[in-house]
């Protein structure tokens, strides 16, 4: 039991795609065991501990992912590189029939980035949501750009997906799909419900490559 992380029972290559956001297809490399053997990993902090932070998370690295980055390079004696390796991927463009997304009220001004204030009822705009259960899955995004749509497709497709669309501005979005099945699948949605679809191409991905990692002692 490593004592530095909120309860979580991960395999390696898991902590490694939590602790330096990368989704797991960009992890390469490793013996068998990184991607079965499962490590229970737990922290107490002086505030207490709180719940794991979502392994699909891309946000910066906060405390609790360099903290496992500590984790995998002392106790595991991790050790990786990035590289660049031309790979499948996917590239997001407007479907024939043209786009079918909403640009969102009160645009930020050119230039710039942040999302305007939030609306008159209360509404975060900036912000998405995505879940699921056994009838599907959906996503609902409120004055976004199209960069979050593209990082749920590529958790989606296990594949890098490049934004080719031309599209600019914040959307609001709303797409559902049935995972694993020919009644809505994704991409099925994407063309019907946004007007977007996915084409396969090759291009270039970053990766991890795991150069070498130990099983720790028991502890």
């Amino acid at each position: 039991m490593f004592d530095c992380l909120p309860a979580m029972r991960r395999s390696v290559k898991k902590l490694i795609s939590y602790a330096y956001h990368t989704h797991d297809f960009q992890i390469v490399g490793g013996p068998d065991w990184a991607g079965t053997d499962l490590w229970d990993v737990q922290s107490r902090t002086d505030e207490g501990n709180a719940p794991p932070p979502p392994i699909a998370d891309r946000t910066p690295p906060g405390p609790f992912a360099l903290m496992v980055q500590s984790i995998l390079q002392d106790h595991f004696q991790l050790k990786i590189h990035r590289a660049v390796r031309e790979l499948p991927v996917y590239e997001l463009v407007v479907a024939q029939g043209g786009p079918k997304i909403r640009l969102a009220d009160n645009q930020p001004p050119l230039g710039i980035t942040a999302p305007p204030p939030p609306l008159s009822s209360g509404v975060p705009r900036g912000t998405y949501f995505i879940g699921g259960n056994r009838a599907g899955m959906g996503f609902e995004g409120n004055a976004i750009p199209l960069d979050r749509l593209v990082n749920i497709l590529t958790t989606e497709t296990g594949r890098t997906v490049i934004d080719k669309t031309g599209l600019h501005g914040l959307y609001d979005l709303q797409m559902e799909w049935t995972p694993d099945s020919s009644r809505i699948p994704l991409t099925t949605a994407l063309e019907e419900e946004l007007g977007l679809r996915l084409q396969a191409a090759t291009g270039p991905v970053e990766v991890l490559v795991i150069d070498s990692v130990q099983k720790p002692s028991e502890n």
